[in-house]
Formats: C-alpha cells, structure tokens, sequence
C-alpha cells in the first residue's frame, strides 16, 4: 500500500514544484533508496529559498545557536560541502 503521502500528492504536484525538480536534476544524485515522493518533497516550489543556509564548517554551531536564540525554533547542520564530483548535490 503506498503511503499517505504519495497517495495524496499523486496528480497534484505544482507546475513550480516540477519546474525546480527539472531544473535541480542535472545537479543532483539520490540514493537509490530515494523514493520519488520524497524527491518531489525536496523539490517543493512553496519552501524554495528558505531551508538552506551555508557557512563554513567552523561556523556552523555558532549560526545555528544564534538562529535559536533568534527565535528560529528548529535548526540543524545536515551536511557539509565536500570536493565536487559528477554531481553537485548528494542524496543519501
């Protein structure tokens, strides 16, 4: 059975939400774990702009307590920038 997810999204994903998808593959390799539910997820066009921030790794604690601190209520370091390969951005 699939999940609630994919079940209510089916037929209703957003021209925007593709369009970044489209624009975003050539740059990106998923696992292959990675359902396609989750890529259209990661490619939502209603938070585009607003879930990543980048620093330098000697940084990074000191954003993300000053984020908290701000009022941010959840912050996280998710990955770090490594040498580039084929792709720009990995899912994994």
């Amino acid at each position: 059975m699939r999940s609630w997810i994919s079940r209510n999204i089916a037929g209703n994903i957003p021209g925007g939400t593709k369009e970044n998808f489209e624009f975003t593959l050539p740059y990106v390799e998923y696992a292959k774990k990675i359902s396609n539910t989750k890529k259209i997820l990661l490619n939502d066009s209603q938070t585009s702009g607003g879930l990543l921030i980048s620093v330098s790794k000697g940084k990074s604690k000191r954003l993300i307590d000053l984020l908290l601190k701000s009022g941010i209520k959840t912050s996280h370091k998710i990955g770090e920038v490594i040498p580039a390969n084929e792709h720009i951005i990995q899912i994994i």
